[in-house]
């Protein structure tokens, strides 16, 4: 059974104390010419991390899916599930990537929940590696 985070907003809001990093998708050209995902970040927010509950577990490996952490967060337009979540933990950095659309409860735009996955370590580059790139290396292909 879901919480009901609308109490965190209202009376709370010290809960969301967790700074994560949202990062954007971006098809890019690498130096050898080869296309190539690159995530950058597009913006810092607060969030509840929570673990994902047995049952909840199990009703998402159904879907060939695991759903291991659950992030909450204020509720802004913009979010997709193509997009990544790096949080600094106090040891090393994590990166996330979402197994669903961001779920807004009750359409009511006062949060939104995403459910993700860790980024296994080897994808984890591509992110460190996205946020080295030149302008004058890469291109583009879907420039804003």
């Amino acid at each position: 059974m879901a919480q009901n985070y609308s109490t965190y907003f209202s009376s709370n809001a010290g809960e969301l104390s967790k700074k994560i990093t949202l990062l954007k998708p971006y098809e890019v050209i690498d130096e050898s010419g080869a296309p190539k995902t690159v995530y950058f970040p597009i913006c810092d927010v607060m969030a509840i991390i929570e673990p994902v509950s047995g049952r909840e577990y199990w009703i998402a490996s159904q879907s060939n899916r695991e759903a291991t952490v659950r992030f909450v967060i204020r509720y802004r337009d913009g979010i997709t599930d193509n997009m990544r979540i790096r949080y600094k933990a106090k040891d090393r950095c994590k990166v996330y990537e979402m197994t669903s659309v961001p779920i807004n409860p009750n359409e009511e735009n006062k949060y939104l929940q995403l459910m993700c996955n860790e980024v296994e370590k080897n994808k984890d580059r591509e992110i460190s590696r996205g946020l080295r790139y030149k302008t004058k290396k890469i291109s583009l292909l879907y420039p804003r």
